[in-house]
């Protein structure tokens, strides 16, 4: 097993602006996701440059991020972002079509969520 951290900054670099090393990304590409949370209607369509609001539950900015399991279609990871921090599970079903599961702490509440993203297209 291989663990990597690796600071948000490095996330530019990435191409097509996946989280560099973890291979359930490997196919992300910056556009219009859909997020359909566990049990409910699908959420508006948002404009995502990065996979960060999905591995953090909507949090970011400065951003680390630790892979803990890495495979081909899934992956582990923690991360720590000012005033929030947790662990994402997150499953790639198909092409641009991923299962996360986000769980964490911000302002010392915790919180969770099981959501499915979807690529829509450009924004």
């Amino acid at each position: 097993m291989r663990v990597l951290t690796l600071p948000l900054l490095m996330m530019a670099a990435a191409p097509a602006g996946a989280l560099p090393g973890v291979q359930a990304l490997a196919d992300w590409r910056p556009g219009l996701w859909q997020a359909r949370a566990q049990g409910s209607n699908a959420g508006a369509p948002q404009c995502l440059s990065s996979p960060e609001p999905v591995l953090t539950g909507g949090g970011g900015g400065a951003c680390q991020f630790t892979v803990i399991e890495n495979e081909a279609d899934s992956a582990v990871v923690t991360w720590r972002c000012p005033g929030r921090s947790g662990r994402t599970s997150v499953r790639r079903d198909a092409e641009h079509l991923y299962s996360v599961h986000v769980q964490g702490l911000e302002a010392g509440r915790p919180f969770g969520h099981r959501s499915e993203w979807r690529r829509q297209g450009d924004c």
